[in-house]
């Protein structure tokens, strides 16, 4: 039983582990946003799925390549995002969007968290205890 709890305990770690990777790797880009009123799109948002990084907006949905930097190719939309960086702290603020003929000047929303985690353990007594 101790062996197998071990095995459960070390794989979820080793899954952790690898998504956390997976996720400063692109983490300062994931969040929302906002362009100036009156633009094409009023918003976009930036965030992993299944480990791909895609730019969601109401005109629709594109996977993110990453061209050099932090430059990226939207797929679907057959333009560019080139994230900007502050010069103090190297976090991105901004975004800069060219496709279908459109120019997006854009800045991130830092009144949202994008990050999300938790761990659940349950004890099957607990459960017992709360079921009575």
């Amino acid at each position: 039983m101790k062996r197998l709890l071990l095995s459960c305990l070390m794989a979820l770690g080793t899954v952790l582990v690898a998504r956390a990777q997976t996720d400063t790797a692109y983490g300062d880009y994931l969040g929302k946003y906002k362009f100036p009123d009156g633009s094409v799109v009023p918003e976009v948002e930036v965030l992993l799925e299944t480990g791909t990084l895609m730019m969601n907006s109401p005109a629709g949905n594109s996977q993110l390549t990453r061209e050099s930097g932090d430059r990226f190719t939207i797929v679907n939309f057959n333009g560019t995002a080139d994230f900007k960086r502050s010069d103090s702290t190297k976090k991105v603020f901004a975004v800069h969007i060219e496709a279908m003929g459109y120019i997006l000047d854009g800045t991130k929303d830092t009144s949202t968290n994008t990050w999300s985690w938790s761990l659940v353990i349950t004890d099957e007594k607990l459960w017992a205890d709360k079921r009575k």
